[in-house]
């Protein structure tokens, strides 16, 4: 996995990264990353794991839908499913 500019995805050229993977950065932090050199050790030296930051912003504003409630009412709704034999 490359960590680029705040965005944690693998490499594909020529496309945007989905803003499922990016950590947003002030202007301060976003310079600074740059001037490192080596985002992989400044993300380290901050103590944040940017793949947990991209993915717990992601599911804030993105949440996953609860499969065990929706599936549940469906399957019994429907007699002849072999999931809703007990």
């Amino acid at each position: 996995m490359l960590i680029i500019c705040g965005f944690v995805q693998s490499p594909a050229l020529g496309r945007k990264v989905s803003d499922e993977f990016t950590v947003p950065l002030c202007r301060g932090h976003h310079r600074e990353v740059h001037r490192c050199g080596d985002e992989v050790d400044w993300w380290r030296k901050t103590g944040i794991d940017p793949s947990t930051a991209a993915r717990d912003l992601w599911l804030k504003t993105h949440p996953l839908p609860d499969i065990a409630a929706q599936s549940g009412s469906k399957l019994q709704d429907k007699p002849n499913c072999p999931e809703s034999i007990p």
